[in-house]
C-alpha cells in the first residue's frame, strides 16, 4: 500500500512539473493540475467500484505525502468538491471538463 502511494506520488508530482499548454488556455496552477489528476484517479476507482468513502480515504492518504502547498490545494478540493467530482464522472465527464466547471482550471 505504500508502495503505490509512492508511486501515484511521482506520478502525480511528474505531471506538476511537465505541465503543458492545452490549446490557447494554460492549465499549471497546482489547483487546476490536483484536479485533473483527482478526476482520473477517481475515473479508476469508480470502476473499481468503490465507494465514496473508500475513495475519499484513498485521496487523503496520498494526499497526505504531498508538499505543503499541493496538500492543501489537495485536502480543499476533497473537502469542497469530491461529491460534485464523483457525481460528474459518474455522468462521464471529462476530468478536464468537470475542472473547468470548478473554476480550478481556466
Amino acid at each position: 500500500m505504500k508502495f503505490l502511494i509512492f508511486l501515484i506520488f511521482l506520478i502525480f508530482l511528474s505531471q506538476v512539473f511537465t505541465q503543458e499548454a492545452n490549446s490557447k488556455k494554460v492549465y499549471n496552477s497546482i489547483e487546476c493540475t490536483v484536479c485533473k489528476w483527482m478526476a482520473e484517479e477517481i475515473e479508476k476507482w469508480i470502476e473499481e467500484e468503490k465507494t465514496v468513502e473508500e475513495i475519499q480515504k484513498l485521496l487523503e492518504k496520498v494526499c497526505i505525502v504531498y508538499p505543503i502547498k499541493i496538500r492543501e490545494a489537495c485536502d480543499s478540493i476533497i473537502e469542497d468538491y469530491l461529491p460534485k467530482i464523483i457525481e460528474w464522472i459518474k455522468q462521464n465527464e471529462k476530468p478536464l471538463t468537470l475542472c473547468e466547471y470548478l473554476k480550478l482550471c481556466n
